[in-house]
């Protein structure tokens, strides 16, 4: 091959690299936060083909559907001083807002992690309101 054509594959070649590096596809139950070097730059709550830069801008995923906590049974005293075990659960989302999503990573950066700290708050409020009742 002459010097041509190898030019020519390896710039289509770096060609389809950089477009298929700069496309991200957003589904229907999730909104995306594109990443410039770790910070959010913007938040995409609409489906469908979106741009970003190559290389530089990084993309994170997250659920745009209602997320459910549910935790295991835990033992909760009543303001009797009687020991009862209790289940919780919760519906919670992400606000949708132009902020919302960027807010939310700069926050909690994973759905796990606000999971856990969802549990915390609920389970000391739980504990509460327990407390507060006798058993009978």
């Amino acid at each position: 091959m002459n010097k041509l054509a190898i030019t020519i594959i390896l710039l289509v070649g770096i060609f389809g690299v950089a477009i298929s590096q700069s496309l991200f596809i957003v589904s229907e139950t999730e909104r995306a936060i594109v990443l410039q070097l770790g910070d959010p730059v913007r938040g995409i709550s609409e489906p469908g083909l979106h741009f970003k830069l190559p290389f530089i801008q990084m993309v994170a995923f997250l659920e745009k559907r209602i997320l459910v906590y549910g935790a295991a049974q835990a033992s909760a005293y009543t303001s009797d001083n009687t020991t009862i075990v209790v289940e919780n659960c919760a519906r919670w989302t992400i606000k949708d807002s132009p902020n919302g999503t960027q807010e939310f990573y700069k926050t909690m950066r994973t759905v796990t992690r606000a999971q856990a700290a969802l549990g915390d708050i609920i389970n000391a409020e739980m504990h509460v309101v327990v407390g507060r009742y006798t058993l009978t």
